[in-house]
């Protein structure tokens, strides 16, 4: 039973509303989870990219083998693997570049870890695996739960990412449904202690809907993620871009829709990204089968953005722009038989910004739903 986030746009489950609590909470002390040495990441394989283009900074990416996928950080004018282990996707960097959140995904759960940036010292955050229930049976699909999208706050004090606040629930005969997936934020400080988050570390919860890619603006004040409501007997979820401005760690969340001039502004919106200067935020918008990357102004604390957003690509599949450290250049998927990673420079006249000719970096087996990171 997997789950990703193209699942998201086609569950058809109905959900009760519900809301989160508001501060922090106090951790429920848990048994200590040693760290784990790297197993075999020293072994870790390069390749040449098939562009040489130098390209600067050390960008994070998940490529997939025999189906199941390890992390990889391309540097310069090469790329190598820093997890041999599998199972390993959606990768982030810490600020400022000494640390990797990522997600394990198994079978029936995936919990968030956090590791160096070469691959060592291993740290578990959540712990989702059912205890002490046979695998597959009724017990274990009951007690299935969910972690995905670990993303640092710009202070690194925080890690926010989606799961759910209870194990599916029933509804009628042997019938479960998975629970929405809602924000959660964990303290960094906790890393390592073998304390892990609970329910009552969610944020919130929308009834019906399930998030996803929450981005951080640069000064830690709102999150911006995709949302997906889960809808009944429909062909297509609605999706579009939602924001939460959050009062750490007092609590006083307010959340809601993106607003844009229009109504459709954001409809289909996937990916969303803050860029580090704190001046735009790109996205997917996803229509008819096809997807390309638009861009706005960063929008304000009440999720208003101020003009329409400007398309920037145009092939109809590109997906997950990615924005370089200092926000000069933006990389991206374009997907085809092959997936090619591309990166393109962003200019702006006057207010209005635009991609130059893309370089192909090179065309491989990346896991798109993972996304990159990029770190100086």
């Amino acid at each position: 039973m997997r789950r990703s986030f193209y699942l998201l746009i086609v569950l058809c489950l109905l959900a009760a509303c519900s809301e989160a609590g508001s501060a922090l909470p106090t951790m429920e002390a848990l048994p200590t989870t040693e760290a784990q040495p790297a197993v075999d990441e020293t072994q870790a394989t390069q390749i040449v990219v098939e562009n040489q283009s130098n390209v600067p900074g050390k960008l994070l990416f998940v490529r997939v083998e025999n189906g199941s996928g390890d992390i990889w950080v391309h540097e310069g004018t090469e790329a190598r693997r820093i997890t041999t282990s599998h199972k390993k996707y959606q990768p982030s960097w810490s600020p400022d570049g000494s640390q990797i959140a990522y997600i394990q995904r198994e079978e029936s759960f995936a919990d968030i870890w956090v590791m160096d940036a070469n691959g060592s010292n291993k740290q578990q955050v959540t712990n989702n695996e059912p205890a002490g229930i046979p695998a597959r049976s009724e017990d274990h699909v009951q007690s299935i739960r969910w972690a995905f999208y670990p993303r640092w706050s710009p202070d690194g004090q925080f890690l926010s990412y989606v799961s759910q606040a209870q194990t599916p629930r029933s509804v009628g005969g042997d019938s479960f449904q998975e629970y929405p997936l809602s924000l959660y934020i964990y303290g960094t400080r906790r890393i390592g202690t073998g304390q892990f988050p609970t329910a009552s570390f969610q944020r919130f919860v929308q009834a019906d809907t399930d998030l996803s890619h929450p981005t951080w603006s640069a000064d830690g004040s709102l999150i911006v993620y995709s949302q997906a409501e889960r809808c009944f007997g429909c062909e297509v979820a609605d999706i579009q871009l939602g924001y939460a401005v959050l009062d750490l760690p007092g609590g006083n969340d307010e959340y809601g829709v993106l607003q844009g001039p229009s109504a459709d502004s954001f409809k289909g919106a996937l990916d969303p990204a803050f860029s580090p200067d704190g001046k735009w935020l790109t996205f997917t918008k996803s229509e008819n089968g096809y997807s390309d990357i638009f861009i706005v102004p960063a929008p304000d604390a009440t999720g208003k953005v101020s003009s329409a957003p400007i398309k920037l690509t145009s092939t109809g599949r590109s997906r997950q722009a990615t924005w370089s450290p200092d926000s000069s250049k933006l990389a991206f998927f374009t997907i085809n038989d092959q997936v090619t990673l591309s990166i393109a420079d962003l200019s702006v006249q006057g207010n209005t910004p635009s991609l130059g000719q893309p370089v192909d970096i090179r065309r491989d087996l990346f896991d798109v739903d993972s996304g990159m990171a990029w770190a100086k």
